[in-house]
């Protein structure tokens, strides 16, 4: 069975990328990538095994550990060329399933930059046969433990996003999650090159002692000399392997024999008001408000865009936990702020994509598809510079910059009518489908064309990035040579923003226009056969 998911997983692979250049494109760039982090890490677990204190690779391959749980969450898919929703309808058992989903998740770059990674261990640790034998299991146990628990997170948490409820939660969590990593990451790094530190000696302990890196504790013990310590390690870390294949098994059951929530239609005595609360004084009665009022509720609902929007508070939170452990910042760290409305603006890049088959009602409406592009515009302004005025008060009352606040609003609204201007035209000229998949709420679009996605938003943001530069050093060098010039920088930004939005929104009505059947048909779902 494991030999048939593999075949399949290449034969998909290879479909995928033909017939399309910006998929080969952007694979070719993935395993250039994939090999250069690859090397990178050979090298650095390498390195430990000649340091002065090998307990550094117990860290290291608990890193590794927690980033293949992490970033494939905040990621939204896990491999999902093969899902298991699509096979719950086959004869497989659950053993069956498992083997072979588990061998064809060891086919593709991040696997193998992995393998790669960790084999580092065999120059830097194993001095001996015994030495490389052991070393040999584990760097196994290292790989296996990675794809196990990365699939059973995933797939418990697809569970758990059914409920509407559970993807609210979720989605809260997984943004604190990802705003207090940046806070923590100076931290954790200083602790791991001093293990010898009381955080240091915390983060050995848990590195050594849990599933994470409990298998480079065996390599650290085989470096040392030790090796019936090593097997010590390497039985727990082959005992936490086993539990995290129990985990999966459960985990993958549950999810593809459990009903999807019903919700319950709620009884009304009258037509019910779109517009959220908040805005309803400020989003009119019009085919705009009613399109901004729609797009608003589904920032906030659909689990994907709503975590983009709560993760992207992250370089915010980075900035406020600064201040804090810093006690007296510059009063110009509030200008910082102004990177947080072009990061929540960056949603917009694929803004149609959303809206998938239903879009059908606004083609056959026949209305100015300008308004739609006003309306979206609109829902995402409506979160982002509010966002942007909000952090901004908060570094001001911790560094006492309330002078820049203006200018960090202004500066936020550029930003925003720039993104939003060069998302306009993105979204129309390369629309994509977001993937409709219940067993797998974290799917993303699937295999060539998830790369394809990646290198257009990827591309969009260099292009934003160079827009707005020229913006971005005349704001930099009025705060540090020219302070008149940030007078000038409040009106300069408005109608830098504005101008560039407004040439955005006219390039894509344009072709929108005429389009509209071409761009229903490009974010329709690609559904399995």
């Amino acid at each position: 069975m494991a030999a048939v998911f593999v075949r399949l997983k290449l034969r998909l692979l290879l479909s995928g990328l033909r017939g399309s250049l910006p998929r080969r494109i952007a694979f070719g760039l993935g395993v250039v990538l994939g090999l250069v982090l690859a090397v990178v890490g050979f090298v650095s677990v390498a390195a430990t095994g000649r340091s002065d204190d090998l307990r550094q690779v117990t860290v290291v391959f608990g890193g590794l550990t927690a980033g293949w749980i992490i970033l494939p969450i905040f990621a939204f898919g896990v491999d999902e060329l093969l899902d298991p929703g699509r096979l719950a309808l086959l004869p497989l058992t659950g053993p069956s399933l498992m083997t072979g989903l588990l061998a064809s998740g060891l086919i593709g770059v991040p696997p193998i930059a992995t393998l790669i990674a960790l084999c580092g261990a065999f120059p830097g640790f194993a001095r001996s046969p015994l030495g490389a034998a052991l070393v040999g299991a584990a760097v196994t146990t290292q790989l296996l433990m990675c794809l196990v628990l990365s699939r059973a997170v995933t797939t418990a948490l697809s569970g758990l996003l059914r409920s509407r409820r559970g993807r609210d939660v979720t989605a809260v969590l997984l943004a604190g999650v990802g705003a207090s990593l940046g806070g923590l990451g100076p931290a954790v790094t200083a602790a791991a090159t001093r293990l010898d530190s009381p955080a240091g000696r915390a983060l050995y302990t848990l590195a050594r002692y849990s599933p994470l890196g409990a298998a480079g504790g065996a390599v650290a013990a085989v470096g040392a000399g030790e090796y019936a310590v090593a097997a010590g390690q390497l039985a727990l870390a082959l005992g936490y392997l086993g539990a995290a294949l129990l985990w999966w098994r459960i985990a993958l059951q549950r999810s593809l024999t459990t009903a999807e929530a019903s919700s319950r239609a709620r009884d009304s005595a009258g037509p019910t008001d779109l517009r959220p609360r908040l805005y309803r004084r400020l989003l009119p009665t019009t085919p705009v408000g009613t399109v901004a009022a729609k797009d608003l509720r589904y920032l906030w609902r659909d689990p994907m865009r709503r975590s983009a929007v709560l993760a992207t508070l992250g370089p915010a939170g980075i900035t406020i936990f600064s201040s804090i452990a810093s006690g007296a910042g510059d009063p110009r760290s509030v200008l910082f702020v102004m990177v947080t409305a072009t990061m929540l603006s960056l949603i917009a890049l694929n803004q149609f994509g959303l809206d998938g088959a239903a879009y059908w009602m606004n083609v056959v409406a026949g209305h100015d598809p300008r308004r739609d592009l006003l309306g979206k515009n609109l829902a995402v302004a409506l979160v982002a510079i509010p966002a942007t005025a909000v952090l901004a008060v908060v570094v001001a009352a911790l560094t006492g910059g309330w002078a820049y606040i203006p200018l960090a609003i202004a500066g936020g609204a550029a930003g925003c009518g720039v993104t939003l201007g060069v998302a306009n035209v993105v979204s129309i000229r390369a629309p994509a489908p977001q993937a409709e998949n219940a067993a797998n709420a974290w799917a993303g679009g699937g295999g060539g064309q998830s790369m394809g996605v990646a290198l257009t938003q990827f591309g969009s943001l260099l292009l934003v990035a160079v827009i707005l530069a020229p913006l971005g050093a005349f704001i930099v060098y009025s705060a540090l040579r020219w302070t008149p010039g940030l007078f000038l920088a409040v009106p300069l930004s408005l109608a830098y923003g504005g101008t560039l939005w407004r040439l955005g929104l006219r390039s894509a009505t344009r072709r929108l226009w005429w389009g509209q059947a071409e761009l229903l048909q490009a974010i329709r779902p690609r559904r399995a056969a």
